[in-house]
């Protein structure tokens, strides 16, 4: 999954996160977002999230829902 933050959000760590995040997301709540990218887990909460895009279907044609 791609998530795009709010500009919003980025005001708060200017450095250290950049405005496109793509992970694989382990758990959603209407609060929160836990997205695994690489080795470490980014908890993301809904309020800053501007867009999400799934990632393209697999060889199969199947697409992974959460």
């Amino acid at each position: 999954m791609t998530i795009g933050l709010s500009s919003k959000a980025l005001e708060k760590y200017p450095d250290k996160i950049d405005n496109l995040i793509v992970g694989k997301v382990v758990y959603s709540s209407s609060e929160k977002i836990y997205i695994i990218i690489e080795k470490e887990t980014l908890v993301i909460p809904q309020s800053s999230v501007q867009w999400m895009r799934f990632q393209e279907a697999a060889n199969d044609g199947s697409l992974e829902f959460i």
